[in-house]
């Protein structure tokens, strides 16, 4: 990834990451310890993380939640799971 992405965490990833460790973890260390991502934090709702997502300009929505995962893309704001996301930045 060549250009400096602009990513959502939604608050489901958050809570993964410290509770229960595995891939949430690896991309919240990472995303805070990368100087090429910059990120915002999740408000309440579905519609305000996408309306965030969307007011940030960000490139990706990382998310646990179904309704959103199903969404799989928003006004060309990709929308992923903490797996689908390694796999993109790793580049598997």
């Amino acid at each position: 990834m060549g250009k400096k992405a602009r990513v959502v965490i939604d608050t489901n990833v958050l809570i993964s990451a410290f509770g229960w460790h595995g891939k949430p973890e690896v991309i919240i260390k990472n995303v805070i310890a990368y100087p090429k991502f910059n990120f915002s934090w999740k408000l309440p709702s579905d519609n305000r993380v996408i309306e965030c997502a969307v007011s940030g300009n960000v490139d990706f929505v990382i998310s646990g939640d179904k309704r959103l995962l199903n969404l799989k893309a928003f006004r060309g704001i990709d929308i992923l799971s903490p797996d689908d996301f390694l796999a993109f930045i790793i580049g598997e």
